[in-house]
């Protein structure tokens, strides 16, 4: 459990966008954001929200770029499309 008891949440769009708190990232960006929470707490649960149209490729992307930070605690949500 993460020692400070928070989710770093990440949202995948239908258009393949990604957002985190609330503010849209690139690859790279998120790949900084995700080895910037790794350093400050490694035991950090990443819950990637996507869209139910979003690609999967999409998605597996967003969660290996998380794990080769070094977040290994990945949970995945769907959100239905309206």
């Amino acid at each position: 459990k993460s020692a400070s008891g928070r989710e770093l949440v990440v949202a995948i769009l239908d258009t393949g966008e990604v957002i985190v708190r609330g503010a849209q990232v690139s690859t790279e960006e998120l790949v900084e954001v995700f080895r910037k929470e790794a350093s400050e707490d490694d035991k950090r649960v990443v819950l990637v929200q996507a869209d139910e149209k979003a690609f999967h490729h999409r998605v597996v992307e967003v969660m290996e770029a998380a794990r080769k930070a070094g977040l290994n605690n990945l949970a995945i949500a769907t959100k239905p499309a309206p």
